[in-house]
């Protein structure tokens, strides 16, 4: 289901005449009568023909509600437009089934929120590498959107759940996010340049290799080192820009300069030393 079948998707809406509200609730009334138990053959085909009637005059809604959530899609994910147009056309067969006809809605303003939510539960549960059950994104996600004075015992009591489970929740779902390597792996990375992949340590345990790189250390801090330690406050304690900006009293303009300087200056000690940066 991709390209062409999308395009056949969305040719056929365009053609389908929306039904009225007259006839949504006359639709709605015969797949009533045709899920009931007691319903006659008759009964339940014409509550087949009610139902399919229905959904097909409201496809446009599905793929309004695909193409709406399809920005949610991280980049890399499987899933493609025609996957969510799919799974909004199943919410729009739920909403058929469920649709009461006597409560005074209308079925688009009722069927849209089941296309929503059968959307972005395929979204929740197939679009990350690591599948995460789709209630404990439910449970971060409430978590994430909770009032800024609202505790971790308070959230519990409002959702009736237990401050341990919630915690075990909080760090399956921290620890499952995956990380690209080529991507910074702490916010503060992003400044100095580095990404994941430059700070995960080598397995060599080779001693001429640990006395080359302790030798290259000792040029290091002979030829340089009020930048090398400048470079380790921030690259390796993670000291910001702006806190050291601060401790010598500049602004962090000027500090950033420093430390732009600071690795320029790295860089020009390695090439002269080992012939490659």
């Amino acid at each position: 289901m991709r390209d062409g079948a999308v395009t056949m998707i969305l040719n056929s809406a365009g053609r389908q005449p929306i039904p009225t509200r007259a006839e949504q609730l006359h639709l709605a009334r015969l797949i009533q009568q045709g899920e009931a138990a007691d319903a006659t053959p008759k009964q339940r085909k014409a509550g087949q023909r009610a139902r399919q009637r229905l959904v097909i005059g409201n496809m446009r809604l599905a793929v309004a509600v695909a193409r709406r959530l399809m920005p949610r899609l991280k980049s890399g994910a499987s899933l493609e437009f025609a996957d969510l147009i799919q799974e909004a056309i199943i919410g729009l067969n739920t909403a058929a089934l469920r649709f009461d006809p006597e409560r005074g809605c209308s079925f688009s303003t009722y069927a849209v929120w089941w296309c929503r939510q059968s959307v972005q539960r395929l979204i929740q549960v197939q679009a990350s590498t690591i599948r995460i059950p789709a209630h404990v994104q439910d449970m971060e996600r409430r978590w994430n959107f909770r009032p800024p004075t609202q505790n971790l015992e308070q959230f519990c009591q409002e959702w009736q759940t237990n401050p341990a489970s919630m915690e075990m929740i909080l760090m399956v779902v921290n620890q499952a996010r995956t990380r690209s390597f080529d991507g910074p792996h702490h916010p503060q990375d992003a400044e100095s340049g580095l990404n994941l992949s430059e700070q995960i340590g080598g397995t060599s345990d080779d001693p001429l290799e640990q006395i080359d790189r302790r030798l290259m250390l000792d040029r290091l801090q002979a030829a340089m080192p009020e930048e090398l330690a400048l470079l380790e406050r921030h690259v390796v304690k993670r000291d910001s820009t702006k806190e050291l900006a601060k401790e010598r009293s500049i602004s962090a303009t000027a500090m950033g300069r420093q430390l732009q300087r600071a690795r320029q200056r790295l860089r020009t000690v390695l090439e002269r030393d080992t012939g490659h940066c």
